[in-house]
């Protein structure tokens, strides 16, 4: 996982100048919150555009069962390149 974690935030599996959405819960047993925080937080020390959606209560994986609105809303705004303009 260490290494994962590395290499996303490195400069040669993804283009820079894609946004990233990072969409975790507080609840999830598998990957911590603060984990997650922390790693979107060094990807936008490291110049990505980034936004951080943070559900209350899902499990792994099931945040758009949480609330679907703010879930596609967030991946829709990511698509469209409209992160960080509203």
């Amino acid at each position: 996982m260490v290494e994962m974690r590395r290499q996303m935030n490195g400069p040669d599996l993804f283009d820079q100048r894609a946004p990233r959405v990072y969409l975790y819960s507080k609840k999830d047993e598998v990957v911590g919150d603060e984990e997650v925080a922390v790693h979107a937080d060094q990807a936008q020390e490291k110049g990505w555009v980034v936004k951080k959606v943070v559900f209350e209560s899902s499990p792994h994986a099931e945040h758009v069962r949480e609330d679907e609105g703010r879930y596609w809303g967030a991946v829709m705004e990511a698509w469209n390149g409209n992160i960080g303009t509203t």
